[in-house]
């Protein structure tokens, strides 16, 4: 509680992807929700913080951190991955397959007032390799035009599921 992650504004970085959807999820995840995963989020990748293009002025307050992982079949599933900024909670779900060294259904999201996902991207790829790439199905790629539209149109209603139940409040 109260931590101080000094160089990166987290607030400012996602108030930026909510204006331009320029910056992944995953570099944000790759700061500090991973917990003891980090070092395989970053080892040699080539994530937009790790090139210097997210300004590394500023600081964030994490009021609260849950990382809760269990392993069962040589796999890291995250159970409570979350983290709380001032402005924002930063959820991780899915799991790592810590034998071949892949995401299996890596999703990070940022939540609403309701805990439902305000953005949310998910992840595919071999750490081993250097190949994490977003995670994209035909309809979302002819859609993602529309999709500023239809985030705010959705936006009107407050039915959602919501994406998060952990600790974070």
């Amino acid at each position: 509680k109260n931590i101080i992650l000094e160089e990166y504004d987290v607030d400012k970085i996602l108030a930026k992807f909510e204006e331009t959807k320029k910056v992944n999820l995953l570099d944000v995840g790759a700061i500090f929700i991973a917990g003891p995963f980090a070092g395989l989020l970053t080892q040699g990748s080539k994530f937009a913080l790790l090139k210097n293009e997210v300004d590394k002025k500023g600081k964030t307050e994490i009021k609260a951190f849950s990382s809760v992982w269990t392993f069962k079949n040589n796999k890291a599933v995250a159970k409570d991955v979350a983290v709380k900024t001032s402005k924002n909670i930063i959820v991780l779900k899915g799991a790592i397959n810590l034998s071949n060294k892949k995401f299996d259904d890596i999703q990070i999201a940022v939540l609403d007032k309701n805990r439902c996902a305000k953005f949310m991207q998910s992840f595919e790829g071999d750490l081993t390799k250097n190949d994490i790439k977003l995670k994209e199905n035909v309809a979302s790629t002819f859609l993602s035009p529309l999709t500023g539209i239809f985030e705010s149109a959705g936006k009107l209603f407050n039915d959602c599921k919501p994406f998060y139940s952990g600790n974070i409040k």
